[in-house]
């Protein structure tokens, strides 16, 4: 399976909604361009996007993505956002829609 928003994907897969060890990558609308600005992301949704009951595990989930080198950014290479407005789960990643950032 692969996740079509960072903030949305980590939240289900830290409530336990989807099994983290079901998702190959998540494939972001972020555009983090350094480890200082995924700790500015991962601290404005850990504050404002995600709840106190599962912040903690959506954040240690999006670290270890990262290190596994599972989130992808297309927005940093071709100015292209996934369209999540189907869902922001898909089997396949030749289904994806993007639309220009």
């Amino acid at each position: 399976m692969i996740g079509l928003s960072v903030s949305h994907c980590f939240a289900e897969m830290a409530q336990g909604i989807v099994n983290p060890a079901s998702v190959s990558k998540v494939i972001g609308r972020t555009a983090c361009r350094d480890e200082e600005d995924w700790e500015h992301v991962i601290e404005r949704y850990r504050t404002s996007q995600w709840d106190a009951g599962y912040a903690y595990e959506a954040v240690r989930l999006v670290r270890e993505f990262l290190s596994e080198g599972k989130i992808e950014q297309p927005r940093l290479t071709r100015r292209l956002v996934p369209d999540i407005s189907d869902g922001i789960w898909v089997e396949l990643e030749n289904t994806i829609r993007y639309n220009p950032s």
